[in-house]
C-alpha cells in the first residue's frame, strides 16, 4: 500500500512591468507524496547495533519536492533532506539503534512545507543473552573412552544467536565440543560435549561461549577424572585339557569390574575359523557390571572328533577388547583319570585316609588298562584292584587309594596305570598328610601383603612370618599362589612340601612380585596354605602390588636403625633420587607410627624434578628391648599405590654412653640449582634423648671469588643463594651441652638461562608464577590466564612456544605448593619479537596468611635485571608483576605493572 498526501506548494511569481509596480501574483498548487512500505518492521535488533532499513519516497506532483525527515527515538534517517524531482522516487534509508531490550514503535515524520507525511517504523531491542550452566562435570570416566554430556544453551534473546564455543586450559586437549550452534529466537537446544581422558588424573577446562562477535564471553567449567578401566579375567585363557571324543566338559570365565565405575557389555562373540565343539551363554549387550561386581560365563567344551580345537571369546567391555583363547583336545584312544590328581586329605596319626580314581575311555575302545601300581613314598595301598586287564571303554573303571601312617609328615606317591597300547598311559600323583591332632594357634603377619610400586623386571621379595603362639606344634603345607592371572607372585622357595613350627617358633614363607611388565593397575592374587589340626580352613593371605618404573631410586633401602638404647632416640635419613623422565609429585609419606616417626619438617607436597631429589628424617625411640619393623609409605600424585620401604630398628636394655650422646643430625640431599637463584637446605638435629636441637649452617667449600654464605632461617633449615657457577660444600652442625655433631651437603649451581624469573613470599602457602605468551591475550585479563598452550604455570609446565625448537619453550623450573618458595621459570634462548608477562597468582591458602609480601627477581643473560616487590592481600588474588621484551638474546628491558585482581582458576 502506499501513504500519500496532497500538499500545497506556493509558486510564487512576481510580474514587473515595463511601466512600474504591479500587484504580486501567488498561486497554490497541490503536491501529492507517496511512501512504501505503509509500517517500516526492523524486527529484533541487538541493543548497541544498528540496523538499517530503506523507505521509497514517491512524488507523484508535476514538480520538484524537498522532503525534510524528523528523527524518532531509536530511529533515524541517514538523509535528514530528500530532493525529489517530478515523477521521481529516491530511497530513504532508516535505521534503528536500541539502546533498550522491548519493543519501539513510533513513526517518522517526513515533512513538505507545512505538510507532514507519517512513517510508522516499529522494531525490537533486545540483549544476546544466553543461559548456561556455570559448570559441566564428567565424573569418572575411563582412559582411552569418550564420555558425553548434553549441555543446554537458552536464547534469552528475542533474535537467533549464532554461538562461537572454544575450549582451553590445562585439560582442555582432553575435552571437545562443536565450535558454532545457532539458536532461534528464545530457542533451547543441547550440544554434546565429550571428554576423553588420556591419564588416570584429574583433568579441568573452560568452555567459552560468545553469544556474538562483540559480545563478552560466558564461561563454563568443565571437569572430568580419568579413571582406569580395570577387569579381571579368570582364567586369563580356558583350557579344557584333553579328553575322550564325546565328552561334555562345562568350564566357566569369571569377569570381575575391579574399576571404580561401571561398565557394561559392549559385544561378546565366538570367534573360530569353522565350527568347533565349544559353546558359551554370552551376555546380552549392554549387561551392565557395577564395581566390584562379576559376571561368570559358562563355556562347554563337546569334541564329536579326535584333534586339537581352538577358539577365541571375544568380548567389549566398556573400554577394554579382549580375546579370550580356549583351547582343548580329542582323543579316540584316550585313557582318562577322575580327578587327574588325587589328594587324600590329611589325618592324625594313626588315621585311614581313602580316595577315588576313576578310569574311562571312549565308548567302544578296544583300549585295556593291564598294570596298576604304586610307586613313591609308603604308607599307600591299593585295598581292591579290579581284575585285568579292564576296558575302560565298556564301563568306567573305579579304583580306590588308601594311606595309613602313624608318625606326621606329608606323603606323595604316583599310581602307575599301562595300557595295551603303545604310549597310552598315566601316572597320577597322589598325596596325603598326617598332621598334628592338637589345636594350633598360628599369627599371621602381616595379614596381607603388599608390594607397592614395583618396576617391570624389578622383583621385590616379602616375607610372610607365622608365629606359633600356642602351646602344641603347628603343621603347614601345600603353600601356593592362585587368583594371578598374569603370574606375577611366586614363591621362590619349595613350600608346597609340610613343615612344622614348633610352640613359640615363627616359620615363614617367602613371596615374591616379580612383574614382566608395567600395567596401569595394580594387580592382586591370593596366598594359601593348609594348618594342623585336620578339617581346619585354608590360611589366606591377600597379595598386592603395581608394576609401573617410576624412576625412583631410594638410598638406602632398606632404612636400618641397627640397636638403640631403650629411651634414647636415633636418627637416621634416606634419599629419593628421581632418575626418571618427569617431575613427580610426594603427596604423602607415612610412617609405621612408635616408635617410629617423621624427624624433619619438611611441608609436603613435594615436586621432584627428573634429575632431582629430597631428603627426609626418620627418628627410631624404642621404649622396650625388642626389634620392631615396619614400611613407610611413599605415596605420589596419580599413582594408586605407594612406594614400599623398609624401615627395622631394635630397642635394647644397655645404657647410652659415649658416641650415643652425640647429638643426632641429618643434611638434606645434595642439589643442582641455577646461580643466584635460591636453595631451601632442610636439616634434623636431635638430642640423644629426643629433643629438637638448633642448628648452624657454614660454608667448607666455594669456588674462587665467592662469598654466599647460608642465611639462617630458624631451627635446622637456611637459605642459600651461590653467587658464583661451581660447586658448594655446605656444612650443618648442631650443639648440645657441648657435644656436637655436623654433617655436610652439597650446592651445584649452574650458569642460568638466557630467560630466568624466581618469586618467593612471605607466608607459607600455595602461590605460582605465571609466564604468559601475547597470544594469551592482555595480562590484566583474567582469561588469559590459564590458558593452554600460552600460560606457562604448574598446570602447563611445558608448553610449545613460537619456533618449532624446544629452546625458546618455557619451562617451569619449580614448583612449590607448601613452602615460601621460590618458584622458578625460564626459557633458555627467548624471542626477540614480542614481549613476556610475568604474574603471580595467589592459588590458595591453608595456612590462613592475613597477606603475602612477593619479591619477584628477573635475570636476562644471567644479570638481575629487577626485584620486584608485590603485596597480596587476598587468597585468589593475581597480581601482573610486569613485562619482559628482550632486545638480543642476553639482553632486556623491564616495564613493571602492578595491577592486581581477583583470580579463579
Amino acid at each position: 500500500m502506499r501513504a500519500t498526501v496532497a500538499g500545497c506548494l506556493w509558486l510564487v511569481v512576481l510580474a514587473l512591468a515595463a511601466t512600474g509596480c504591479g500587484d504580486d501574483q501567488i498561486e497554490v498548487l497541490p503536491a501529492e507524496l507517496e511512501v512504501q512500505p505503509q509500517v517500516l518492521d526492523f524486527g529484533a535488533v541487538f541493543v548497541g547495533e544498528r540496523a538499517q532499513r530503506e523507505a521509497a519516497v514517491h512524488n507523484a506532483s508535476a514538480f520538484a519536492v524537498d522532503v525534510v525527515v524528523e528523527p524518532a527515538a531509536a530511529y533515524d534517517a541517514t538523509v535528514r533532506t530528500l530532493h525529489v524531482e517530478a515523477g521521481a522516487t529516491v530511497a530513504l534509508p532508516v535505521v534503528f539503534a536500541p539502546t533498550e531490550d522491548g519493543a519501539h514503535e513510533t513513526e517518522l515524520r517526513l515533512r513538505a512545507g507545512e505538510v507532514v507525511l507519517p512513517l510508522p517504523v516499529r522494531g525490537i531491542g533486545t540483549t544476546p543473552r544466553v543461559e548456561v550452566e556455570a559448570s559441566l562435570d564428567f565424573g569418572l570416566v575411563g582412559v582411552g573412552t569418550v564420555a558425553r554430556r548434553a549441555l543446554e544453551f537458552k536464547n534469552e534473546a528475542a533474535a537467533p544467536l549464532a554461538l562461537s564455543l572454544r575450549i582451553e586450559g590445562s585439560g582442555g586437549q582432553f575435552f571437545s565440543v562443536a565450535p558454532t550452534l545457532y539458536l532461534g529466537a528464545e530457542e533451547s537446544r543441547s550440544v554434546d560435549v565429550a571428554y576423553a581422558p588420556l591419564l588416570a588424573s584429574l583433568d579441568q577446562a573452560r568452555l567459552f561461549v560468545r553469544p556474538c562477535a562483540d559480545c563478552a564471553e560466558q564461561e563454563v567449567r568443565l571437569r572430568g577424572e580419568g579413571a582406569t578401566e580395570f577387569l579381571r579375567f579368570f582364567p586369563g585363557e580356558v583350557d579344557f585339557g584333553t579328553w575322550p571324543v564325546g565328552s561334555t566338559i562345562p568350564r566357566s570365565l569369571r569377569v570381575r569390574n575391579d574399576s571404580a565405575y561401571p561398565v557394561e557389555f559392549v559385544s561378546a562373540e565366538l570367534v573360530a575359523g569353522g565350527a568347533v565343539p565349544f559353546t558359551a551363554e554370552l551376555p546380552a549387550v549392554g549387561t551392565p557390571l557395577v564395581p566390584s561386581a562379576h559376571v561368570d560365563i559358562p563355556l562347554t567344551y563337546v569334541p564329536t572328533a579326535a584333534g586339537d580345537h581352538e577358539a577365541r571369546l571375544r568380548l567389549q567391555i566398556g573400554g577394554i577388547a579382549r580375546d579370550i583363547p580356549l583351547t582343548g583336545r580329542a582323543e579316540d584312544d584316550l585313557l582318562l583319570a577322575t580327578p587327574d590328581a588325587l589328594d587324600l586329605g590329611v589325618g592324625a596319626p594313626g588315621a585311614t585316609l581313602s580316595g577315588m580314581v576313576v578310569f574311562s575311555a571312549s565308548a567302544g575302545s578296544d583300549l585295556e588298562i593291564t598294570g596298576l601300581a604304586l610307586e613313591g613314598a609308603t604308607g599307600f595301598s591299593l585295598p581292591d584292584v579290579p581284575a585285568l586287564p579292564v576296558r575302560p571303554g565298556d564301563a568306567a573303571v573305579p579304583v580306590e587309594v588308601r594311606f595309613s601312617i602313624a608318625a606326621h609328615g606329608y606323603r606323595s606317591t604316583e599310581l602307575v596305570v599301562e595300557t595295551n597300547k603303545t604310549g597310552v598311559g598315566l601316572r597320577i600323583p597322589i598325596a596325603a598328610a598326617i598332621v598334628e591332632n592338637d589345636p594350633c594357634y598360628l599369627e599371621v603377619v602381616p595379614r596381607s601383603v603388599r608390594f607397592g610400586v614395583v618396576g617391570a623386571g624389578e622383583p621385590v621379595e616379602r616375607l610372610v612370618r607365622l608365629h606359633n603362639v600356642g602351646t602344641s606344634a603347628c603343621d603347614l603345607w601345600a603353600a601356593r599362589i592362585e587368583d594371578d592371572p598374569h603370574g606375577s607372585f611366586v614363591l621362590p622357595d619349595d613350600t608346597g612340601e609340610l613343615f612344622t613350627v614348633a610352640p613359640g617358633e615363627v616359620g615363614q614363607i617367602a613371596v615374591r612380585f616379580a612383574p614382566s611388565e608395567s600395567r596401569l593397575s595394580p594387580e592382586e592374587a591370593m596366598l594359601r596354605f593348609e594348618t594342623s589340626p585336620p578339617g581346619s580352613p585354608t590360611r589366606e593371605v591377600p597379595l598386592s602390588g603395581l608394576a609401573l618404573d617410576l624412576g625412583l631410586a631410594v638410598s638406602p633401602d632398606p632404612v636400618e636403625f641397627g640397636a638403640v638404647p631403650v629411651g634414647t632416640t636415633a636418627l637416621r635419613s634416606f634419599v629419593l633420587q628421581n632418575s626418571g623422565v618427569r617431575r613427580l609429585e610426594l603427596r604423602s609419606l607415612v610412617v609405621p607410627g612408635a616408635p617410629f616417626g617423621r624427624a624433619d619438617g619438611q611441608a609436603l607436597p613435594q615436586s621432584i624434578a627428573s634429575g632431582g631429589s629430597a631428603s627426609f628424617a626418620l627418628a627410631f625411640s624404642p621404649t622396650v628391648p625388642e626389634a620392631d619393623a615396619g614400611e613407610l609409605e611413599l605415596w605420589f600424585r596419580d599413582v594408586p599405590e605407594p612406594l614400599l620401604v623398609p624401615i627395622a630398628g631394635s630397642g635394647v636394655d644397655q645404657p647410652c654412653e659415649g658416641g650415643c650422646l652425640d647429638p643426632q643430625v641429618a643434611c638434606p640431599a645434595s642439589q643442582t640449582v641455577y646461580v643466584h637463584t635460591t636453595a631451601m637446605l632442610h636439616g634434623t638435629a636431635l638430642a640423644a634423648d629426643g629433643s629438637e636441637l638448633g642448628c648452624t649452617w657454614s660454608t667448607i667449600l666455594r669456588p674462587p671469588d665467592s662469598a654466599a654464605q647460608p642465611a639462617s632461617l630458624g631451627a635446622c633449615t637456611a637459605r642459600f643463594q651461590p653467587d658464583r657457577v661451581g660447586t658448594y660444600t655446605l656444612r650443618m652442625s648442631a650443639d648440645d651441652a657441648g657435644r656436637t655433631s655436623a654433617c655436610d651437603t652439597q650446592v651445584i649451581a649452574q650458569p642460568l638461562p638466557a630467560f630466568f624469573v624466581e618469586t618467593t613470599w612471605s607466608g607459607v602457602d600455595d602461590l605460582d608464577i605465571h609466564l604468559l605468551h601475547p597470544s594469551a591475550g592482555p595480562a590484566d585479563d583474567e582469561t588469559s590466564w590459564f590458558s593452554d598452550p600460552w600460560d606457562c604455570f604448574f598446570g602447563n609446565v611445558a608448553p610449545a612456544w613460537d619456533e618449532p625448537t624446544r629452546s625458546d619453550d618455557p619451562f617451569i623450573g619449580r614448583d612449590d605448593r607448601v613452602g615460601v618458595g621460590p618458584e622458578q621459570v625460564g626459557i633458555e634462548a627467548p624471542s626477540t619479537s614480542h614481549a613476556y608477562s610475568l604474574g603471580v597468582h595467589w592459588f590458595d591458602s591453608a595456612n590462613g596468611n592475613p597477606s603475602q609480601q612477593v619479591t619477584t627477581r628477573i635475570f636476562c643473560g644471567g644479570t638481575l635485571v629487577a626485584e620486584q616487590q608485590e603485596t597480596l592481600t587476598n587468597p585468589q588474588q593475581a597480581v601482573v608483576i610486569g613485562q619482559v621484551q628482550f632486545t638480543s638474546g642476553t639482553s632486556c628491558t623491564f616495564v613493571p605493572d602492578g595491577t592486581q585482581f581477583l583470580l579463579l582458576p
